[in-house]
């Protein structure tokens, strides 16, 4: 049984979905592009960064995640896949590097979208084969991108 939080963050996703990503995705699809205009308003939802608690994150149950995904998803898949991206690729690393030490305020960037997480199965001399992946992502406090081997990467 969802908790009224819960239900307050279904219908919250389920009514950005129909009015912000609805009508305009179609076209974005035609033209095999990322849709950055809803962007800043899945910021304002309040759902970025999922279960992770603190740095402007908001520390939903397992069961409130599930209903961001599958709200959005239920609107289109690609943005569902933004949003997992960025909680748990950018915003989710971001936090094993706090609890190992590093900048404490990546995290706040990442859950407002001031930072964009993204990612690429490709690496020279592997493709797009994942399993034999062999890069890691290197913080550098000074550079607001990160130092890989992918073809295309930003963090």
């Amino acid at each position: 049984m969802l908790t009224d939080g819960e239900r307050g963050i279904r219908v919250r996703v389920r009514n950005f979905v129909h009015p912000e990503v609805l009508p305009i995705i179609n076209d974005y699809w035609e033209r095999a592009q990322f849709q950055f205009e809803p962007v800043p308003k899945i910021a304002k939802l309040g759902v970025v960064g999922g279960a992770i608690t603190g740095y402007g994150c908001p520390g939903l149950s397992s069961l409130a995640a599930g209903m961001v995904t599958f709200e959005l998803s239920r609107g289109d898949g690609s943005v569902n896949t933004f949003l997992g991206v960025q909680n748990g690729l950018a915003t989710g690393l971001d936090q094993h590097a706090r609890l190992a030490g590093a900048e404490a305020a990546l995290a706040a960037g990442d859950a407002k979208l001031d930072k964009v997480g993204a990612f690429a199965l490709t690496e020279p001399g592997h493709g797009s084969d994942s399993v034999a992946l062999e890069t890691t992502r290197t913080f550098l406090p000074h550079r607001s991108n990160h130092i890989s081997a992918l073809k295309w990467s930003t963090g």
